[in-house]
């Protein structure tokens, strides 16, 4: 184990360690793993439901920005996320799951994802699709909510995030989709399909056969067969 790690593991252990706190903080500015001149236990810092809720979502965005590094944050993150009272932060707390990519968010988002508030549900979507494969888990939940939402934000979230999760596995639902002749969920499903990549290769035939029916939706088909794969 790297010093870095130790040091973290330190700090996860014992927060208020000043001793630990200052050592990280040194390590992580030798790296350069700093956003806008802090390292991240100082924007960690920034978490305490003592702080105004805009600190506190500042905190949590900055951290996003450090992306895969601020993993060891996602702890503090997780727990502001089961107790801060602001919709806001909870957002920005999903949005940033998504960007830190650590798979032991994917309990909690997949969670988020069938219960989280109407507003929030597709932002925790959005951050599943974020993590990839990593997170097929997830798969059975996006599905559900393809076919149980009225909310379109959460319905595009959810087929999105299903289609970069679980690529082959999404294929049925968007060929049934595709085929179900409602032009609104067509629309939708025709504008995120591009997710799949080379996997929607299968739906060639159901493509084209919207852009023989012509009209919107054929046009759309159209032009995600000219965009996607080249032996699409």
């Amino acid at each position: 184990m790297d010093s870095l790690s130790k040091l973290e593991r330190a700090y996860q252990a014992d927060p208020g360690n000043l001793n630990v706190l200052a050592k990280l903080t040194r390590e992580q500015r030798r790296l350069g793993w700093t956003y806008e001149g802090k390292s991240i236990p100082e924007w960690l810092e920034s978490l305490s439901l003592d702080k105004p809720w805009h600190e506190r979502s500042k905190g949590v965005w900055r951290l996003g920005g450090l992306g895969t590094k601020a993993s060891f944050g996602v702890p503090a993150l997780l727990q502001l996320l089961s107790k801060d009272p602001s919709v806001t932060v909870q957002s920005r707390i999903l949005q940033v799951l998504g960007k830190i990519r650590c798979e032991a968010s994917i309990p909690t988002l997949i969670e988020a994802a069938k219960t989280a508030a109407p507003g929030i549900r597709w932002v925790a979507c959005k951050a599943l699709g974020e993590l990839g494969p990593k997170a097929k888990l997830a798969g059975p939940v996006l599905w559900k909510n393809t076919q149980e939402s009225n909310d379109e934000s959460l319905f595009v979230s959810s087929l999105e995030a299903y289609a970069k999760v679980a690529p082959k596995e999404s294929l049925r639902t968007f060929r049934s989709i595709l085929e179900s002749g409602d032009p609104g969920r067509i629309r939708s499903a025709l504008r995120v399909l591009p997710a799949l990549k080379e996997n929607a290769r299968p739906l060639e035939a159901t493509l084209r056969e919207l852009v023989k029916a012509g009209g919107e939706l054929g046009a759309l088909a159209e032009d995600v067969l000219e965009e996607g794969p080249e032996d699409l």
